[in-house]
C-alpha cells in the first residue's frame, strides 16, 4: 500500500505501530499548544480538540459506510467534511488565532480552509480513478478494487438510469473479478456517465466559495498570496 509513492506506516510495519505513531503525533501537537503564549492557549486548545473530535467522528462514518448499501451523497459530503476538511480548516484557524484577534476573521480563515479541504478530498476521489500512476504515487483504481464508496461512485449511481446503475453496482461490488478488468469496466461506466465533469464542477464550487471568503478577509492582498498559491496546489492538483 503506497501513499505519495511511499509505503504507508501500517504496511511498512504494522497496524499497532501506525496507531501508536498517530497517538504520539497527537501528543506532540498538544505539547506545542501548551508552549504558546497564555493569551492564545485556550482558543488553540478549543480549536484543536473540536477538530480532533470531528475527525474521529468522520473516520467512524467512513468505516460505517463500508457496510451500508445506500449512502446518500449529502452523507458522504458530511463525512469528508468531518474527516478531511475540518483538519485543514483548523490548521489555518490556529495560525489566524495567533496572527489576528478578530474572531470573525479567524472564522473566515477556518471556513476558507474547510472549503479547500472539501475540494482536496473530492480531487483525491477523482485522482484515484484517473491519475497517472507515476505522478499519483500509487496505482489508480484502489478505491474501485476495495469497493469503497467515493463521491465519483455515488454520483455515478445518482445519474445512471436503472440498467446502468445495476451494472455498475454489480461490477463495483464484485470481489472475484480480475482487478484490471474491474478497473477498466468501472472506469468505462464512469466515462459514459460523465462523472469526471460532475466532480470537477463540485470542486470548482467549493473553490469559488473559498475564493469569496479569501476576498472578504481584511488583510493586504500581498499577505494572502502565499496561502492562496499553496491552497491552489492542494485543491487543483494532479497527484
Amino acid at each position: 500500500m503506497l501513499r505519495r509513492g511511499n509505503p504507508t506506516v501500517y504496511h511498512k510495519w504494522n497496524s499497532n505501530i501506525a496507531i501508536l505513531s498517530g497517538d504520539a503525533m497527537c501528543a506532540l501537537a498538544i505539547k506545542y499548544i501548551f508552549k504558546t503564549k497564555t493569551e492564545f492557549m485556550r482558543a488553540l486548545k478549543d480549536t484543536f480538540i473540536d477538530m480532533s473530535i470531528k475527525v474521529y467522528e468522520g473516520q467512524q462514518y467512513d468505516a460505517d459506510f463500508e457496510t451500508v448499501d445506500d449512502v446518500p451523497i449529502n452523507d458522504y459530503l458530511n463525512m469528508i467534511y468531518l474527516k478531511t476538511a475540518v483538519l485543514i480548516g483548523a490548521a489555518m484557524k490556529i495560525g489566524a488565532i495567533i496572527a489576528c484577534k478578530d474572531e470573525a476573521e479567524q472564522n473566515r480563515i477556518y471556513e476558507y480552509g474547510c472549503n479547500v479541504g472539501m475540494a482536496f478530498q473530492l480531487m483525491d476521489d477523482l485522482l484515484d480513478v484517473y491519475a497517472d500512476e507515476k505522478s499519483f504515487g500509487k496505482k489508480p483504481g484502489g478505491d474501485i478494487l476495495c469497493c469503497k464508496k467515493t463521491y465519483v461512485y455515488l454520483k455515478a449511481l445518482e445519474v445512471a438510469e436503472p440498467a446502468t446503475r445495476k451494472e455498475l453496482e454489480t461490477v463495483y461490488c464484485s470481489t472475484d473479478m480480475n482487478p484490471d478488468d474491474k478497473i477498466r469496466k468501472v472506469t468505462a461506466i464512469f466515462d459514459k456517465l460523465n462523472v469526471k465533469a460532475h466532480t470537477y464542477n463540485l470542486v470548482d464550487d467549493y473553490y469559488a466559495k473559498a475564493d469569496k471568503l479569501m476576498e472578504d478577509i481584511n488583510i493586504p492582498t500581498e499577505n494572502k498570496k502565499q496561502l492562496i498559491e499553496y491552497c491552489n496546489k492542494l485543491a487543483r492538483r494532479n497527484y
